[in-house]
């Protein structure tokens, strides 16, 4: 039965791999919310945030909302069918960002892939590089920029509330 033994001991392995995969998913969640919280504060103060359920991160100035959700495969909750954890472990962080200009405006969503390169030489860790982190920034800015060259959209069932409202 010594099959059998290389078969557990494989099996040993192959957990204890998807474990430290999902222990370096969960720092790198940590990373990126840091960051983020670092450079959107360096750039203006008075942003009000907060880190809610579901690593959602909400900055607000004013009436300006910006909410971003780091989307960790291993602990997001699906409505369709169950991965199992080998399958979620090889997915990569999904980042969520949502812009709201005026209160009652509509959102403008966003959605990315992080890209952030890992499994190296068969070891599994996430490899933090200036430029990766500076790609993933800048794409971000494009997503303000876009929002900043489209006009803004309210919700029509405000607005119908409103007018509704004056007669």
């Amino acid at each position: 039965m010594e099959g059998l033994q290389l078969l557990i001991e494989q099996q040993h392995e192959f957990e204890a791999y998807n474990s430290e995969k999902a222990r370096q998913l969960d720092e790198h969640v940590n990373h990126l919310k840091d960051l983020i919280t670092k450079e959107f504060l360096s750039i203006c103060e008075d942003f009000e945030h907060e880190i809610k359920e579901n690593n959602i991160l909400s900055f607000k100035y004013k009436e300006l909302s910006i909410y971003i959700q780091i989307i960790n495969p291993i602990t997001e909750k699906r409505k369709e069918k169950e991965y199992n954890f080998a399958e979620r472990v090889t997915k990569r962080l999904k980042i969520n960002v949502s812009i709201q200009r005026k209160k009652n405006a509509d959102l403008e969503c966003f959605e990315v892939l992080d890209i952030t390169q890992y499994k190296k030489n068969g070891s599994y860790t996430y490899k933090h590089s200036d430029s990766s982190t500076n790609d993933f920034l800048e794409l971000v800015d494009l997503f303000f920029n876009h929002v900043i060259t489209n006009k803004v959209e309210f919700k029509q069932s405000n607005l119908q509330d409103d007018f509704a409202s004056i007669f």
